[in-house]
């Protein structure tokens, strides 16, 4: 193997990685937030009963490692109408199937809004963690390395561990700096 993705090798690693971090974030939410994480398939749904905006209430990866059906979208619409949530989407990756899930998607009065650019690169053995500098001259860098970092950790916890994800990933930092 040489490392290289495939495109839709790529789509599902930053689309999963994405909804992860997400999931992460939302498992450490207060609980007054109402804030849930639900799998249809292998789809996320990311569902914020009082944070009525798209960011906190959208399905990510969907037709991503299975084909997205007419009875899964069905599904989703119900559990976001069922939440009372009004400003909620569908993150389309290019390589979601069936290929006319955008049009099933229209048909249902989803229309595409915004694109997303994903990135992702290689792993680099060489690679160090980046120090103070980097964070204080290129902060969009680091936030990008802090979620993907967030985004092993999770991959890598104990399962059933109750420790904040936050927590685990500050940890890592600092054992790596040592």
């Amino acid at each position: 193997m040489n490392g290289t993705l495939s495109p839709a090798q790529a789509a599902e690693v930053v689309e999963f990685g994405e909804g992860e971090a997400y999931a992460d974030f939302f498992f450490s939410a207060p609980a007054e937030l109402g804030v849930s994480v639900q799998r249809l398939g292998s789809a996320m749904l990311l569902v914020a009963q009082r944070l009525d905006i798209v960011l906190f209430n959208r399905v990510i990866g969907l037709g991503l490692r299975e084909p997205a059906s007419d009875t899964a979208l069905e599904a989703i619409l119900s559990i976001y109408r069922q939440a009372g949530v009004h400003a909620s989407a569908g993150q389309l990756s290019p390589a979601a199937q069936p290929p006319v899930l955008s049009l099933w998607l229209e048909a249902r009065g989803l229309r595409p809004a915004d694109n997303w650019a994903k990135v992702y690169r290689a792993a680099d053995p060489e690679m160090t963690m980046p120090t103070g500098r980097l964070m204080r001259e290129q902060p969009g860098e680091w936030i990008v390395l802090r979620l993907q970092a967030l985004a092993r950790v999770r991959a890598t916890r104990p399962a059933g561990s109750r420790a904040s994800p936050w927590s685990l990933l500050t940890q890592s930092l600092r054992a790596h700096a040592q």
